[in-house]
């Protein structure tokens, strides 16, 4: 077994009767932190990524400038382990080929006002402030990389391509390269990956003239993309079908998807995983982008100047007949900026809906911003705004199967014993250490996370006037 490197320190001075910190966690806490693709930043020479907010998060964000390319088509957060250690950052597609990974470390903490923070984090402590693009890692595509989905455990992403009969290609982040490719006989538009560890939904064009398009069912095995020969139809109607399939979604659990219609109809479907069958639809109901709760019971769908909200059965896949919540006079974004990624996200906890608006709807905010919704009333929660005179378009957040940051949290009791709460991924094992200098360490605690958070009292915290403690993941 391997353990990870140092991924959040905590220090208790006792006899000074004080709790302090010191920082190990890269970008915001899981659940907090969304990114945010803003593609007309002045002067720069393809826009900026943001990471977090300066309003909810000590007044900070992080923000990477990125190098010329054509455009970004979608973008996602992306956590993995690797090497003993674990990996955070921004992956995105560039719609000529390409995929780009950049990684945490080279992405500057900043203001609002694009003044460097205090450098809380370690890289921060070297790292100088951004004139140019950063390169980020990139990965050959042997197709457009117009769309993606990341698995579960963050090492492998499902890339597609839309303007060729181009394969579908599966990438490795820790080699950083296309390790498999699945041949299609038409252009692949969209991609989701699900929480069983293997099923793979694309959306495929229907050759030869490609009026509609159907979803199909792949499989991810021992780095290799399986077909399993499933297949699901689009409602046909000749040259202008009744609808076409657009997005697609997994819902956790891994037995349901969700797909996004348009066209002459467009609708919420449902369908079963595996088998590829409509469990249920609803009509009128389509959009552009689309958010499924991690609870599985929500579906939310963007669509002009409205987000609309309906119940979602994660077993029967059931759909409320009549939206639970309307959001009106959201901000209109730039047409087809959304064509493969969302301009829709929401947050693990399923609290908030993340949205970003531009100013082109009557009653749009006066500037362009990412604002943060509740997703039960629809009031306004706040807002980011950063933008140096551009307008964002694509927002995400990390994927609910994704591997969450650890976080360690304590307290002083009544009787003097220190309280140490652990913030990790269920089912994972996960090894307590402590230290006396921070250059000693001893186990203090080994366990499976069975629930999270966890709690652990130090039997002998009383009896030391300093210790430190370091949660680490055992692999």
């Amino acid at each position: 077994m391997t353990l990870s490197p140092l991924t959040l320190l905590r220090s208790v001075a006792v006899a000074a009767a004080s709790i302090s910190s010191a920082h190990g966690q890269v970008f915001f806490p899981v659940g907090m932190d969304h990114v945010t693709y803003d593609p007309r930043v002045k002067g720069t020479p393809a826009g900026r990524i943001y990471v977090g907010d300066h309003l909810r998060n000590g007044n900070c964000h992080f923000r990477l400038e990125l190098p010329a390319m054509k455009t970004v088509t979608q973008i996602e957060m992306v956590m993995y382990a690797i090497g003993g250690g674990i990996i955070r950052g921004v992956v995105v597609t560039t719609g000529d080929g390409r995929q780009l990974l950049f990684e945490d470390s080279e992405f500057e903490r900043v203001d609002r006002n694009g003044d460097r923070c205090d450098p809380v984090l370690p890289f921060a402590l070297a790292a100088p402030k951004q004139v140019h693009g950063v390169a980020g890692h990139k990965i050959a595509i042997s197709n457009d990389a117009d769309s993606f989905a990341v698995t579960c455990d963050g090492r492998m992403a499902v890339v597609v391509g839309a303007n060729s009969a181009t394969p579908v290609s599966l990438v490795d982040f820790a080699s950083r390269q296309e390790v498999d490719r699945f041949a299609a006989d038409s252009n692949v538009t969209g991609v989701a990956t699900f929480d069983d560890g293997e099923s793979v939904v694309v959306v495929q064009n229907i050759p030869p003239r490609n009026a509609t398009n159907r979803l199909r069912r792949l499989k991810v095995v021992n780095q290799k993309l399986v077909d399993t020969g499933e297949s699901l139809a689009a409602a046909a109607g000749g040259d202008f079908p009744d609808y076409r399939f657009k997005k697609v979604f997994s819902v956790p659990g891994s037995r349901i998807g969700v797909a996004l219609a348009e066209f002459g109809n467009p609708q919420i479907v449902t369908f079963s995983v595996p088998g590829l069958k409509i469990l249920d639809s609803l009509a009128s109901a389509g959009g552009h982008s689309g958010a499924v709760s991690c609870a599985g019971d929500r579906v939310y769908v963007r669509v002009g100047s409205q987000v609309r909200g309906y119940t979602l059965d994660p077993v029967t896949g059931a759909l409320g007949k009549a939206p639970v919540l309307t959001i009106r006079g959201i901000g209109e974004i730039e047409p087809f900026s959304s064509n493969f990624g969302n301009a829709l996200s929401i947050s693990r906890d399923g609290t908030q809906l993340i949205v970003s608006e531009g100013t082109a709807f009557p009653d749009s905010p006066p500037t362009p911003r990412t604002t943060f919704f509740d997703s039960t009333t629809g009031a306004r929660l706040g807002f980011f705004e950063a933008f140096d005179g551009g307008s964002p378009t694509l927002v995400s957040t990390y994927p609910c199967c994704s591997i969450v940051g650890l976080r360690l949290g304590i307290q002083r009791l009544a009787s003097g014993l220190i309280e140490i709460t652990s913030t990790g991924n269920v089912g994972s094992t996960y090894e307590l250490q402590k230290s006396a200098d921070l250059t000693t360490w001893s186990k203090l605690l080994q366990f499976q996370m069975t629930v999270s958070p966890s709690s652990y009292i130090d039997p002998d915290s009383s009896t030391t006037s300093t210790r430190f403690y370091q949660l680490k993941l055992v692999e």
